[in-house]
């Protein structure tokens, strides 16, 4: 019940790029699951990472310094969470995703593409969307009998019901009815910020996807999803990556040859020619 590879085509023209499997020359699938990981690295590191976590709490972070005061029950709740999120995609900004920087020695794509991409990913993200549960329906991964072994899923979930009852039970505490939101001014100009193509631009915010927030339900799912990602969804993307991609030979960042082909015999001198300089 564990998910395997059964097929590889390394390139989208199938004119151009034939498929292998498992039974193809034992260096040939290595050199296309080397071809797999990589995109899947970069992909990782852009959008996932990147993008998802760390461009994506961004706005939440600037608007509740703006518009809630120190003792609203919102900002108490979030602020903790945003400890340090400013200063370290500063310095991502300045030192990593930075000409000469990080991502530009590692990465496939030039440092202008890649900066491309994090920012087309995020703000091309629907909020309403990315609720944990949201994301693991869209990809058709709830189903446990049909994905028995999947931590991610049953781990996550976990993590996700203990957040959402805790800031349900909190924001219970000074939000009992629809008008104690509505009358609520900040809160207001904390959720026109977040959408508003002059601040936050945060795509699909609000139980109309124009930044209206009128329910405790909402309000709930919007603090779950802002501490989840803070918490546990970054956790998942950021520290798995030392144990699994500091062995280059498995998450190779970038690749210095040519994607196998059909009908020609590689060696394993082929397969390291693809990966990168020790260096």
């Amino acid at each position: 019940n564990k998910l395997m590879p059964v097929a590889i085509q390394c390139g989208q023209d199938p004119r151009e790029y034939s498929i292998f499997t498992p039974k193809s020359p034992e260096w040939t699938w290595k050199m296309a699951k080397a071809v797999v990981n990589s995109a899947d690295g970069n992909h990782h590191e852009l959008v996932t990472h990147l993008s998802r976590t760390h461009l994506f709490l961004e706005p939440f972070v600037v608007a509740t310094n703006r518009q809630l005061s120190v003792n609203h029950p919102l900002y108490r709740l979030l602020v903790p969470h945003f400890k340090g999120t400013i200063f370290i995609n500063y310095l991502a900004k300045e030192k990593l995703i930075a000409p000469g920087g990080g991502v530009d020695y590692l990465l496939s794509g030039t440092i202008e593409s890649d900066a491309g991409v994090a920012i087309q990913s995020v703000l091309g993200m629907k909020f309403n969307e990315s609720f944990f549960p949201e994301t693991l329906k869209k990809r058709k991964v709830m189903d446990i009998s049909s994905l028995e072994y999947y931590p991610y899923r049953d781990d996550g979930l976990l993590v996700w019901n203990a957040i959402e009852n805790w800031v349900r039970s909190y924001l219970k505490t000074f939000y009992n009815s629809r008008e104690d939101i509505l009358n609520d001014f900040e809160l207001k100009l904390w959720a026109n910020e977040i959408s508003s193509s002059s601040g936050g631009r945060v795509k699909d915010f609000g139980e109309d996807g124009n930044g209206k927030l009128e329910t405790l339900e909402y309000l709930v799912l919007t603090a779950t999803q802002i501490i989840f990602t803070a918490s546990a969804g970054h956790s998942s993307v950021n520290f798995p990556q030392k144990e699994l991609m500091l062995y280059a030979p498995q998450v190779p960042l970038a690749l210095y040859d040519k994607a196998p082909l059909i009908g020609k015999k590689y060696t394993e001198k082929d397969w390291i020619k693809m990966l990168p300089s020790l260096d």
